[in-house]
């Protein structure tokens, strides 16, 4: 039953993300409440702040996801392209690789930013 509580906790907690990550693109940081995340995720407030302490911490946990997704493309292009003469020859194994890590992501259940 334990895991049942996580799951739900943590497909609540990404959910509250993905208002937010919207809202933010939409209308700015400064423009952007908690009680416009709550809104939009279909929440309490109080049950934002039961994920994040403020709006601040919240915009970091949006960059932090984001930012981590980066670092894994960054790494699989350094490990891909590192040991090809050129750029051309190794972009087929880049892209296959790309691949690989987009289907197996996918069957993961791991397409979004915060999955």
């Amino acid at each position: 039953m334990e895991a049942g509580a996580e799951s739900r906790s943590a497909r609540k907690r990404n959910s509250l993300l993905l208002a937010a990550t919207e809202l933010f693109l939409e209308k700015g940081y400064d423009g952007t409440s908690m009680d416009d995340v709550a809104a939009k995720a279909a929440v309490s407030k109080p049950t934002v702040y039961k994920y994040f302490s403020d709006k601040e911490r919240l915009f970091a946990e949006i960059v932090l996801a984001m930012t981590s997704n980066m670092v894994g493309l960054v790494n699989l292009i350094s490990e891909t392209m590192g040991g090809q003469p050129t750029a051309e020859s190794g972009l087929l194994p880049l892209a296959r690789q790309f691949l690989t890590a987009l289907i197996a992501a996918a069957g993961n259940g791991q397409c979004g930013a915060f999955s």
